[in-house]
Order: structure tokens, then C-alpha cells, then sequence
């Protein structure tokens, strides 16, 4: 991969986890709101922030997921900032990074699947972490074949 790609992909890193990381914070206001004020998001049962936001899985040891998907938004984006600035050294951190926010997104749609209800914020979310993740792949990849060629 061409260096001018990697720093492209890592540039849009950085801007996804401050997307996703400002849609986090407002879930977690949510996650606090009153129940009657509900959400931007709530379209009816079919599709409820508020109703999502706070069922039983809405928290992890009584810390909201929502803080915890800011805080996964935070990291990833210190892990980009080091990548642009440390070339490939932070990669594999990165991708290990990325496969935790995968195995989380595909609790969050069984919980909603069980639920029998749709968070749109929180499925923007987890979209973001999607994309992440392949961009990671892709990253962590190519990182791979160039040792690989260096060395052999």
C-alpha cells in the first residue's frame, strides 16, 4: 500500500472516531434523560434510542455502553494519531483494537434483535466501528505482506 493511502486511511480514523465519538456522548445524555423527553431518534417502537438506551443491556457494571463506546472512540483515535505518526508501528494495536469494537457491535445487534427494536444512533455507531474495522484489516494487512516482502 502506497504511504500516501495509509495516511489517508488514517486520516479518516481520526474523523470517524470524532464522529463516533460525538454520537456516543449523546447517547450516553440519553442514556441519563428523563423518560420523557425521549430522543431525537425514537421513531416509534420499531425504532427507540430510548427504548434501547435504557433496557438491561444498556450498561456493562453499571457503566453505560454508550460512555464505553466514547471511550472505544477515544482510544482509536489515539492509536490513529500514534499510527500517522509512529508508520506501522501501532498498526497491529489498531487492528486487535478494531476486533474488539466488532465483537461488541455484534452483542449490541443481538440485543436489539432481542429486544425487537432498532437504536438509528446506535446502528450509525456500529457502522462507523464496521468501517473502522475493514480499514483496519486493510491496514493491518498490507503492514504484513511489506514485512513479509522485506524480509524474504
Amino acid at each position: 500500500m502506497k504511504k500516501e493511502t495509509k495516511k489517508r486511511i488514517l486520516q479518516s480514523f481520526l474523523l470517524l472516531s470524532i464522529l463516533g465519538f460525538i454520537f456516543s456522548i449523546y447517547l450516553v445524555k440519553n442514556h441519563y434523560a428523563l423518560p420523557s423527553e425521549g430522543a431525537i431518534c425514537d421513531v416509534g417502537d420499531i425504532a427507540s434510542c430510548s427504548l434501547v438506551n435504557t433496557s438491561r443491556f444498556s450498561e456493562i457494571l453499571n457503566i453505560p455502553v454508550a460512555f464505553l463506546g466514547a471511550l472505544w472512540f477515544a482510544v482509536t483515535f489515539i492509536l490513529s494519531w500514534k499510527a500517522l505518526r509512529k508508520d506501522g508501528a501501532v498498526m497491529t494495536q489498531l487492528f486487535v483494537w478494531a476486533v474488539l469494537g466488532m465483537l461488541a457491535v455484534v452483542y449490541f445487534i443481538i440485543a436489539e434483535i432481542i429486544l425487537q427494536t432498532l437504536c438509528i444512533f446506535c446502528t450509525v455507531v456500529h457502522g462507523i466501528i464496521a468501517l473502522l474495522f475493514v480499514l483496519s484489516l486493510l491496514l493491518f494487512f498490507s503492514e504484513k505482506r511489506s514485512a513479509l516482502k522485506l524480509s524474504g
